[in-house]
């Protein structure tokens, strides 16, 4: 899945707090702030639907890798793979870590002036969050509750 972290760390600021994975931050860099647990949640229930009553889980295409790296976007962040509005709506950069294996991931988040040049509004950035979202919702990568709840959350924490 492009830019979900393997070991969550939505909501962790300090890196302090995990001290054991060895984590240092760059200048600029912050914990991911990506919500893995609504697309595991979808993974599991997608699973089970798939074991319980043969009802195929959907398929994205590959993260797309070129001489033995990430192909990326104009913000950085991978092509391919899962999409949701945290790449394709991004407010950050995504960073490929040296951590522990890849477990840990960070991120590089925009300037206010990035995010203005970028969605101009506050108002215009939700509206595009909120379509991202429902595209994630149709594909099958979250469910529709956990997809109200990233909602409501990305209109009360907007960066904009």
């Amino acid at each position: 899945m492009t830019a979900c972290p393997h070991l969550p760390t939505r909501g962790l600021r300090d890196v302090s707090g995990i001290p054991q994975l060895g984590v240092t931050l760059e200048p600029g860099e912050r914990l991911s702030q990506f919500p893995s647990a609504p697309f595991s949640h979808a993974a599991f229930v997608r699973l089970v639907d798939w074991v319980t009553i043969g009802v195929v889980p959907p398929h994205a295409a590959a993260i797309k890798i070129a001489n033995g790296a990430f192909v990326t976007d104009e913000f950085g962040n991978a092509k391919g793979g899962v999409r949701s509005p945290y790449v394709d709506v991004p407010t950050a950069r995504h960073v490929a870590t040296r951590y522990v294996r890849n477990l840990v991931r960070v991120e590089v988040p925009f300037t206010l002036e990035q995010l203005q040049q970028l969605y101009g509004t506050r108002a215009n950035y939700l509206h595009r969050f909120n379509q991202s979202i429902a595209a994630t919702i149709k594909g099958g990568w979250i469910l529709a509750v956990d997809g109200d709840r990233l909602q409501q959350e990305e209109a009360e924490m907007a960066p904009l």
